[in-house]
């Protein structure tokens, strides 16, 4: 994990609660940036799925997540 920062749990965190210090909530939806990342975090996290609330000490990656801009370009299904 070369390119991931990483955060050392404290005891009764969870991961949604990690990614959104990290990545933030959409304010107006009060959900997490789901499309901007979160598959991507816990697929990079994915030894500490199993655990719902962490113990505390284990090592969360936090991957660098870089932002996308939507394109109105329409391309051909075979482009």
């Amino acid at each position: 994990m070369q390119d991931s920062l990483k955060h050392i749990a404290i005891q009764g965190e969870r991961l949604d609660s990690i990614y959104a210090k990290y990545y933030g909530i959409d304010s107006s939806l009060n959900t997490l940036h789901y499309e901007s990342g979160y598959n991507a975090f816990i697929l990079t996290n994915i030894h500490l799925v199993s655990t719902p609330i962490l113990k505390g000490g284990e090592i969360v990656y936090l991957p660098n997540l870089k932002e996308t801009q939507e394109s109105d370009e329409v391309l051909g299904i075979w482009e």
